[in-house]
């Protein structure tokens, strides 16, 4: 049997509703040269039947038996013969000349390691979604396209579509791979223990048509998600961070639902949580603008956590307009330099 250029992993649970679209997506894909990879994660609505009867010699159902998404996708990565490993999801679609064109910028770039592309956004029937949450997603990621972008704007939110991406493998294995534990932000996990050694890129062009639904919106707005999303971002702090101890001191200011789920993760982070001193709480941000007080503030903590999208400009432009010296800011959270150790890494101010 001939070794695929591409392996497509697909993780499906109970997804009948849109998988023959999607499958027919795969198959229709004007780069041939494809394993389709199925993780049926035990299905009990016929997408099993669906799977079997497909008219595709290159589709293969993998049943991986309800062990979750994230760790289907560790068996499918495990499982894949080709060089070059995609995604689709079960619930979306891919434009015909998708692969063709991630696998040409790919075979001409080969210092990326992974590309996205941009994505189309439908609702439950296919149809084109155009409201507030579209509008900003395309605002905030859409202008993400080059390595330094990609770098710059990860540590903050996930720029990439899980499923419109194709990545070499050997950088996925190397980088450990999909962890189950991650889940349900396994994608965003693996993308932050990439960087930033390898190099990740996307096309702007929309090749990727990602369906919103009420049931993915559900999954992607849970606490567990959120929680998932902070732990990968405070281990990426620590990989690029080495000289912060064990028990490092994590501040966190914003919004008080956000503090919580901060909290939360910054324990299996191994972060101390302190509080903002008693009378910075509620008035931190006003407060910094006195540079004698923003001087006592800064002994406070090692990491300062905006749990608040609003306020993180601000606090950026205090740091930089008031002369602070000796800051990192990587996504939302600002470290001492002294801890850096990747010369790539900004100073805030």
């Amino acid at each position: 049997m001939s070794v695929p250029r591409v392996s497509v992993l697909m993780p499906v649970s109970n997804g009948l509703r849109w998988l023959r679209e999607a499958l027919a997506s795969l198959s229709s894909q004007t780069f041939r040269d494809i394993e389709i990879l199925a993780l049926d994660d035990g299905s009990t609505d016929g997408t099993a039947e669906v799977l079997a009867s497909w008219p595709d010699p290159r589709l293969r159902t993998i049943r991986t038996g309800g062990i979750g998404v994230g760790a289907a996708l560790a068996l499918g990565l495990r499982e894949a013969r080709a060089p070059l490993v995609a995604r689709q999801d079960a619930d979306d679609s891919s434009m015909p000349e998708r692969l063709e064109r991630q696998v040409a910028f790919l075979n001409r770039y080969r210092h990326i390691d992974l590309l996205g592309c941009c994505a189309e956004y439908v609702d439950e029937n296919g149809d084109p979604l155009e409201n507030d949450w579209v509008r900003t997603i395309r605002a905030q990621q859409d202008g993400a396209v080059t390595p330094a972008q990609i770098r710059d704007l990860m540590p903050l939110s996930c720029c990439l579509t899980h499923g419109s991406v194709v990545a070499r493998a050997d950088a996925l294995r190397e980088a450990g791979g999909y962890r189950a534990e991650a889940a349900p932000a396994e994608d965003y996990d693996l993308w932050l223990r990439l960087l930033p050694e390898r190099e990740l890129a996307k096309l702007p062009e929309r090749l990727y048509r990602h369906r919103v639904h009420a049931a993915r919106a559900s999954a992607e707005t849970s606490a567990d998600h959120a929680r998932q999303t902070i732990a990968a971002k405070l281990a990426y702090v620590r990989r690029v961070m080495p000289g912060l101890s064990e028990d490092a001191k994590l501040m966190i200011v914003g919004d008080a639902g956000e503090r919580d789920d901060y909290r939360a993760a910054a324990a299996a982070s191994g972060f101390a949580v302190v509080a903002p001193r008693a009378t910075l709480e509620g008035n931190y941000l006003t407060l910094l603008a006195r540079p004698a007080v923003r001087r006592w503030a800064l002994e406070g903590w090692d990491v300062l956590a905006v749990a608040d999208a609003d306020a993180l400009a601000a606090y950026g432009t205090k740091f930089s307009d008031t002369g602070e010296r000796g800051l990192v800011r990587i996504g939302n959270l600002f470290v001492k330099q002294e801890y850096a150790q990747d010369t790539r890494l900004a100073a805030a101010a």
